[in-house]
């Protein structure tokens, strides 16, 4: 099962809608497309997700209450993708978090990314007993971080030297957006 999002006004025609597994195949192509154009950003990397299975991307794009991806669709492409879910361990079942949120650089600019976002975290409120939702980005990517301001999330501290990419040290901002 999936949801289909709601028409959200933007600068461009794109459709969000949550994945599921038929879409596991276009999700894997934008997945490796991330992890290589923008390796700072993501936890993941580019070798390690190359070597997944077709099965692994087909229970990752499987929609669940409380883990889905949202994906941004322009014509039938997929361009975007925002992930939501919520921590499985008892005692942090109140806090979801936002992931692997990416769009590609010529939908950027467009409201896509903003309305991918408000989206996602619009189907983590949907979860019973959630209480606030959780997120890391890279210090210094501007974009993203004004991105999550804008829609509440504020900062609450900063794991130094979280990635290493190529020899270099990434610091990641952790935010936070209280639900109640």
């Amino acid at each position: 099962m999936s949801w289909l999002i709601a028409s959200w006004p933007l600068a461009i025609d794109i459709q969000l809608r949550t994945l599921n597994s038929d879409d596991h195949q276009a999700y894997r192509q934008l997945r490796l497309e991330m992890l290589r154009e923008e390796p700072t950003s993501f936890g993941s990397d580019y070798i390690s997700a190359l070597a997944l299975s077709e099965r692994d991307f087909r229970q990752r794009t499987q929609y669940a209450t409380d883990k889905f991806i949202v994906g941004a669709f322009a014509a039938a492409d997929l361009v975007g993708s925002c992930g939501g879910r919520r921590d499985p361990d008892v005692k942090r079942q109140h806090i979801g978090y936002i992931w692997g949120m990416y769009l590609r650089a010529q939908h950027r600019g467009t409201g896509a990314a903003a309305t991918m976002l408000a989206a996602t975290i619009e189907g983590l409120k949907r979860l019973p007993d959630l209480e606030l939702i959780q997120l890391a980005v890279t210090a210094g990517n501007r974009s993203a971080e004004q991105l999550y301001l804008n829609a509440g999330f504020q900062e609450y501290g900063v794991e130094h030297a979280a990635l290493k990419v190529d020899g270099k040290n990434y610091d990641e901002r952790l935010m936070w957006l209280p639900l109640r």
